[in-house]
């Protein structure tokens, strides 16, 4: 499913990256999904990350919700994920 809601904002080792969080010095993957008013897609879009081939110890999933209106808030609180929440001036 293409989603286009996602970016991969980081990708960090220690080997490439002096003083980078790691665990155990293995590959780090932070996912950072970008949303507005997405209730129709953001369920597919982090389920589908949740259950990619990387262990789950290895990547988080950041949520920023642009200040969706509709019901992606509430969705979103349903996932083990991280969320920030920009408020609309």
């Amino acid at each position: 499913v293409d989603l286009g809601l996602f970016s991969l904002l980081r990708v960090a080792h220690a080997d490439l990256e002096p003083g980078c969080e790691t665990r155990n010095d293995r590959l780090l993957v932070s996912v950072v999904v970008p949303v507005l008013d997405g209730e129709d897609t953001i369920r597919a879009c982090i389920e589908s990350l949740l259950t990619q081939d990387l262990p789950s110890d290895r990547y988080e999933v950041i949520v920023v919700d642009n200040g969706s209106t509709d019901g992606t808030g509430k969705i979103v609180t349903e996932y083990p994920v991280r969320t920030a929440r920009e408020l609309r001036r």
